[in-house]
């Protein structure tokens, strides 16, 4: 196993904020990026406020959207996570204010990290699982087939449907997607 190097840290006043890079010292890419308010309250209206970099390839693999120290981004997702070797989207999620939270579409997009498909989705408003329109939870196979689905209405299960074998506690999904417990 490759043993990391000792990263070089730099701060810096940029814009009225704080913002700390830590910079690989053998290829020069900045690694990690955090923007803060000089209270060190992470924040930035403009851009993300944490930006994470493979330290070989420098693809980005992390971007969190934060204002006064919550998740926030109005208009597009709060954190995305990316595959640090293809680049390939694996994770959105969007947060207002600190919840999960939009009303147009799932809150969560999980993507598999081969062919870029959507695996699953999480619908949530203001923080709490729900979705009037069609199922609130769907986790599909690599191919895009549905294996199961929940309605869920203000946090509280109401049904599913299961359509193939599905391994619902599988930790790679889970900690990927960061989904709540299945109760329904």
């Amino acid at each position: 196993m490759r043993q990391r190097p000792s990263y070089r840290f730099e701060c810096s006043m940029e814009e009225g904020q704080l913002v700390e890079r830590a910079i690989n010292p053998e290829t020069g890419i900045v690694v990690s990026e955090t923007w803060t308010l000089p209270d060190r309250r992470k924040s930035r209206v403009d851009g993300p406020g944490l930006i994470q970099r493979d330290d070989i390839t420098g693809v980005v693999i992390t971007e969190g959207w934060y204002l006064n120290n919550l998740s926030h981004r109005a208009g597009g997702p709060a954190l995305i996570t990316r595959d640090a070797k293809t680049g390939n989207l694996l994770r959105e999620v969007w947060w207002i204010e600190g919840r999960r939270s939009r009303q147009e579409g799932p809150c969560i997009l999980g993507r598999d990290p081969t062919t870029g498909a959507v695996i699953h989705e999480l619908w949530q408003v203001r923080g709490q699982t729900h979705r009037l329109d069609g199922p609130a939870m769907i986790w599909r196979d690599a191919d895009g087939s549905v294996m199961r689905e929940e309605w869920w209405r203000d946090g509280i299960c109401e049904r599913y449907l299961q359509s193939k074998p599905f391994a619902p506690l599988q930790p790679f999904r889970r900690e990927l997607l960061d989904i709540p417990p299945m109760i329904c």
